[in-house]
């Protein structure tokens, strides 16, 4: 397998630059980049929900804040990639696919979470490469961020998930495949019914009232009574709303 390049990096004040050519002859536009490269971290926070229904005010921000993924810092990486998908410009998407190869661990997983946020399925290839990725965060945020994309295409990729070693893997596939309506996968996810991870229980019983397994509604009712699946369970019989098992619960409640 061919290793990624090294990634490239830019000093902040040849960014800063670019950033003042993007914004143009406008003043507050140039203003705002001189405020975003004094302040970062607390410009960018602050940046997401005041150009959210801006739409021709986002593309300019984006393009802006998108200079900033050649940061030298880890750190301004990151926070750039967690703007952009709070922005949803998908004019962006292929800046932000890049990073999914970048040297930090955390500006990888931004990468992938900003993707999921664009609602961009045009991306779903590159996330689908990385479902066997080594880093168990890394294939944890895939899983949700292709479900995020609500791309059905994805879904037997995702499925193969759930016989994942890990289990955060496990429980977020199950949730996703709710999510997507894929009821192909309720066999496996009665069976995970009783995985020995009582969260991985928990979202595969959730995922099951999605899809509206009234069959798997038994499997439910036993989760009732582990203090730890319980409400989860409860909830998932109350979205099935199958009568024929008030037995087996007034039993339990009896006992």
């Amino acid at each position: 397998k061919e290793s990624p390049q090294p990634h490239r990096t830019e000093d902040r004040e040849t960014l800063k630059q670019r950033a003042l050519e993007l914004a143009g002859n406008d003043a507050s536009m140039r203003a705002w980049v001189e405020t975003l490269f004094s302040n970062v971290h607390e410009t960018l926070y602050r940046l997401g929900s005041s150009v959210m229904f801006k739409p021709k005010a986002r593309k300019v921000y984006a393009d802006i804040v998108s200079a900033l993924l050649e940061d030298c810092d880890p750190d301004v990486r990151m926070a750039a990639l967690m703007t952009l998908g709070e922005l949803r410009e998908m004019s962006c998407s292929a800046a932000i696919a890049r990073h999914i190869e970048d040297p930090s661990g955390n500006v990888r997983v931004a990468s992938v979470r900003a993707l999921g946020q664009l609602r961009d399925k045009s991306v779903s290839p590159i996330l689908l490469k990385l479902l066997d990725h080594k880093d168990l965060d890394m294939r944890y945020d895939v899983i949700q961020a292709l479900a995020a994309l609500e791309d059905k295409t994805a879904i037997p990729s995702i499925a193969r998930c759930l016989d994942d070693r890990d289990q955060g893997v496990r429980w977020a596939a199950a949730e996703a495949l709710g999510k997507l309506g894929d009821k192909p996968s309720i066999p496996r996810l009665t069976e995970l019914l009783e995985d020995e991870v009582p969260l991985v229980r928990s979202r595969a019983a959730g995922a099951l009232a999605a899809l509206g397994a009234k069959s798997s509604a038994q499997g439910i009712v036993r989760l009732l009574e582990d203090e730890i699946t319980a409400v989860d369970a409860a909830r998932a019989l109350g979205t099935l709303g199958e009568r024929s098992i008030v037995p087996s619960i007034v039993k339990l409640l009896d006992d």
